[in-house]
């Protein structure tokens, strides 16, 4: 991910593995700082989270996982610690389809450069799932309620193909350059009209029509 995809991480960054939902909760409060709640509502459904010491697993979880879908995982975790690591501690940041979309590109990338899976296998699986709009992946609100309403394949596959289609347009170094943005102390809403030269409500329509291309 370093070398062939130009990704940038911490130094030391850590995978912390737990034996169950009661250990793995403990190590979302106690290494990612999450608020009790926060932390069992997240240790609930989640198989992995990324923070800022590394990604923390559940090996529960992993052991039923064939390869695929492991190093799937560990992938789009650790895309998100990288994201993570370019705003610098940046208090805002992207859209939440920009940033899921952005990890699991990563993910498949990286399963076509492991030769267990093509990309272009990938993204035609994921075409067949994707429906919701862009705009109400923008926030970690929206983000919740499509995944309520329409499913993980859904709201995931959807931020996908556009980051997806960002980076066939522009090339994956300008969103890499859109990601460090945040660590500057900028107004966040200026970023995407630095690097890219389509306002993002023309981009969301744009991208309408190529989907429905794709289909």
């Amino acid at each position: 991910m370093s070398n062939k995809l130009d990704l940038p991480f911490p130094v030391g960054t850590k995978a912390y593995i737990y034996v169950n939902q009661a250990t793995f909760v403990d190590g979302l409060i106690q290494i990612a700082g999450e608020e009790r709640q926060q932390a069992w509502d997240k240790g609930r459904f989640a198989s992995g989270v990324a923070a800022r010491a590394g990604i923390l697993l559940r090996g529960d979880h992993l052991a039923r996982m064939h390869l695929l879908a492991r190093a799937g995982l560990f992938a789009h975790e650790l895309a998100h610690v990288s994201q993570r690591k370019l705003a610098d501690g940046g208090k805002a940041g992207a859209a939440m389809w920009i940033l899921e979309g952005h990890a699991d590109w990563v993910k498949f990338q990286v399963l076509e450069l492991l030769g267990l899976r093509q990309y272009r296998e990938s993204r035609d699986e994921v075409v067949r799932s994707s429906s919701p709009d862009l705009q109400v992946l923008t926030t970690s609100a929206g983000w919740v309620r499509s995944m309520n309403q329409l499913g993980d394949p859904a709201t995931y596959g959807q931020a996908f193909l556009a980051v997806d289609w960002l980076i066939e347009r522009y090339g994956s170094a300008k969103l890499l350059e859109f990601l460090g943005r945040f660590a500057l102390q900028a107004e966040p809403r200026e970023h995407w009209r630095t690097v890219f030269s389509i306002a993002d409500r023309q981009f969301g329509d744009e991208f309408r029509s190529r989907l429905e291309g794709l289909r």
